[in-house]
């Protein structure tokens, strides 16, 4: 058991680099796995702020190893940091482990170690980051011996994205919205055979709406990156998040995303 004040980061710290892992071992799950799985120990029922602080503590003392993947690409489409890597204790000085009003766990930024308060804080966009489940087997046998892996490293890096994000519960109004004969989803046959083509802003009705324009703009691309998370059917079938889409576009709020979201879905389910 790890307790939130014992921190030993700098004496680990003299020991050097971190100890090589494999970084496509299917032993590295998300921090959100492992908080989500954290959170139902019983020692944590009532107290939910202490899985985080504890795990918090285990990374940074360095009893679970970290790494994380970048996913997040520059305008020329490179990816803006490595695609995988292990974390050094140094990398957390920095930053913390921090959870959400919903629940969720998200990594966090900030001049934690300044004595100047209040310490302005940042969510860390772009990357997923793992730890490693042998090591926390062995801080929390009787919560992790049975955990089950993620997903291969090696995949859609959109689908480990959403493994950070909480499945939406109320949050996307059009799924409580009655359906109407427009809306109802036709044969898959019926759908864009491929996503080959995509309507204009004309024909969507958004011409004098520049935000959804630009979602428009960049939906092609988003499609051909990750075309399981983004395509026709998805849409139809009212699965494509909202606020996934706006994060991936950047500079649009989810209810804009899914405002365009019903304006494609109206497109794609017209009478043909």
């Amino acid at each position: 058991m790890v307790e939130p004040g014992d921190d030993h980061t700098s004496s680990r710290r003299s020991a050097g680099p971190p100890e090589e892992l494999p970084l496509d071992s299917l032993d590295w799950i998300t921090i959100e796995a492992a908080y989500q799985a954290l959170r139902g120990a019983p020692r944590y029922v009532g107290y939910l702020s202490l899985a985080a602080t504890d795990l918090d503590a285990a990374v940074r003392n360095g009893d679970v190893p970290a790494m994380r993947r970048c996913f997040m690409y520059d305008r020329n489409r490179k990816l803006v940091g490595p695609e995988c890597e292990l974390l050094e204790l140094a990398h957390w000085d920095e930053r913390r482990l921090w959870v959400r009003s919903d629940g969720s766990l998200e990594v966090v930024e900030g001049a934690f170690r300044s004595r100047v308060r209040p310490i302005l804080i940042y969510s860390v966009k772009g990357y997923a980051y793992f730890v490693w489940k042998p090591a926390l087997a062995k801080v929390w046998p009787d919560v992790f011996a049975s955990t089950p892996p993620s997903p291969t490293l090696t995949a859609d890096p959109a689908a480990i994205s959403t493994l950070l994000t909480p499945t939406p519960v109320a949050e996307e109004p059009q799924e409580e919205r009655p359906e109407t004969a427009a809306e109802t989803p036709p044969a898959p046959s019926t759908v864009l055979a491929g996503n080959s083509e995509w309507p204009s802003a004309e024909q969507l009705k958004i011409a004098k709406a520049p935000k959804r324009k630009t979602i428009l703009r960049k939906w092609p691309d988003l499609c051909r990156r990750y075309p399981h998370t983004y395509n026709a059917d998805k849409v139809v079938a009212k699965e494509v998040s909202g606020r996934h889409l706006a994060s991936h576009v950047g500079n649009v709020d989810p209810e804009t995303a899914r405002t365009f979201l019903r304006d494609l879905r109206t497109w794609l389910t017209r009478p043909r």
